[in-house]
């Protein structure tokens, strides 16, 4: 036999050895998991909450405050739907005894007192109290003057 021969056998003999000896881990070798590719279409996060501006003033026909709108409706316990309608204004109305206000006035305000037949009992409205405010300054601005 040639030396090459020789070389060839002994090189198929240390190949079958070291497939013998680290058996183990050729095969983990071909049989190991590829990582998996991102996903090309992920969900989209939620959006975040929207911020609340406590301070716009919420009427009727407000356009710029649908966020603002339905904390109020949530607030008066009615259907949620972000437009300040007839029936948002009703239910602020009979609630408060105003048709306009701001989220942090509402929960400074007190709620109206209605007596039994429906009218006005013991609490005393908005317009009422400004009222009384701005006689009470007319008067003082009369005795001031006299």
């Amino acid at each position: 036999m040639k030396t090459g021969h020789y070389i060839l056998i002994a090189v198929i003999i240390i190949v079958v050895v070291a497939i013998l000896l680290f058996k183990k881990d050729i095969g983990a070798m071909f049989t190991k998991a590829l990582p998996t590719p991102p996903n090309p279409n992920p969900t989209a996060p939620p959006p975040p909450p929207a911020l609340l501006d406590y301070n716009k003033w919420l009427f009727k026909g407000v356009q710029d405050a649908k966020p603002e709108v339905k904390k109020l409706q949530e607030l008066l316990g009615i259907t949620v739907d972000g437009i300040f309608g007839p029936k948002t204004e009703a239910a602020l109305f009979a609630r408060k005894g105003y048709v306009q206000t701001t989220l942090n006035n509402y929960g400074l305000v007190p709620d109206v007192v209605h007596g039994a037949s429906g009218d006005y009992g013991t609490g005393t409205s908005f317009m009422d109290t400004f009222d009384n405010l701005f006689q009470n300054g007319v008067n003082t601005a009369i005795q001031w003057i006299s």
